[in-house]
């Protein structure tokens, strides 16, 4: 018979987990950054298609460099609190506009959608148990992020 004990994870391994979510899930944010800066085109095309909002030059430029220093502070594990819900937030939007996608996933291309769901989630376990991340800068500098 299963116990809380006997499920519970040594607060390294934990730790260790945590912090491979975060550099991914940073990564994934980065790549999206990025993209604003050397392909401005695909995200005024999103902006159109996803936001129905005509993006400037200068909006998708300062977007992506928002995302760059957001992405740098989730890698680095920097005000896990302000930085982890603002990810998470960022993303359940990209998710929700794409709504009809996921609720349509066999039409050619939708099925790509469906893995923004599983990384929602990744966001929102990292956002839940961001006091356990102890491989981050503010984890090791013993900074409470309540």
């Amino acid at each position: 018979m299963l116990s809380a004990r006997s499920l519970a994870v040594p607060d390294s391994r934990l730790a260790a987990v945590l912090l491979a979510l975060r550099l991914s899930l940073g990564a994934f944010l980065f790549q999206w950054g990025l993209e604003k800066l050397v392909a401005p085109n695909l995200s005024a095309a999103i902006g159109k298609r996803f936001y129905s909002v005509d993006l400037s030059g200068a909006v998708i430029t300062a977007t992506g460099v928002a995302e760059l220093a957001l992405s740098a502070a989730l890698l680095l594990g920097l005000w896990r609190r302000p930085t982890y819900a603002i990810a998470t937030v960022i993303h359940l939007v990209s998710v929700l506009v794409s709504w009809q996608q996921l609720l349509d996933p066999f039409k050619q291309g939708n099925h790509l959608f469906a893995a923004s769901v599983p990384v929602l989630v990744g966001f929102v376990a990292l956002y839940v148990l961001r006091d356990r991340d102890r491989y981050s800068i503010d984890g090791m500098r013993g900074a409470s992020s309540a």
